[in-house]
């Protein structure tokens, strides 16, 4: 049976021989998105490594204005988070711009376009058959 903490616990320990291991110059670069994927991995190095909480807990940026992504969206990061778990927002006008978002972005959800031969391919056994 899965036992997840006892995985956790294992990954934990994977990052600690590592960094035992490679010495006090080895560092970890782990890029955030917010994800799942980044979230978890972030989680782990924190148990493992004890990481700063400032870097944890930073305000993503976009890098180039200045501005956090919260001030780009024009909504938080919370308020996005209540709205997608209860489909409750109090703001109309940020209730609106997250729809729009969300909808000028649904085409990410879509598998991406191929090119289509149209070529039948057929099983080497029913061409010897025949069926």
């Amino acid at each position: 049976m899965f036992q997840a903490n006892r995985v956790k616990d294992e990954c934990v320990q994977w990052i600690r021989d590592f960094f035992s291991e490679n010495g006090p110059d080895c560092n970890a670069v782990v890029g955030i998105s917010g994800g799942k994927d980044s979230s978890t991995v972030a989680a782990l190095c924190v148990e493992a490594l004890g990481l700063p909480e400032e870097l944890i807990e930073k305000t993503p940026i976009d890098g180039l204005s200045g501005m956090t992504d919260e001030e780009n969206l024009g909504f938080s990061y919370q308020e996005l988070d209540r709205y997608i778990r209860t489909g409750m927002i109090e703001d109309s006008e940020k209730k609106r711009r997250i729809d729009r978002l969300h909808d000028a972005n649904l085409f990410k959800l879509q598998l991406m376009p191929a090119f289509d031969p149209h070529i039948a391919i057929r099983h080497p056994e029913c061409e010897r058959t025949g069926t």
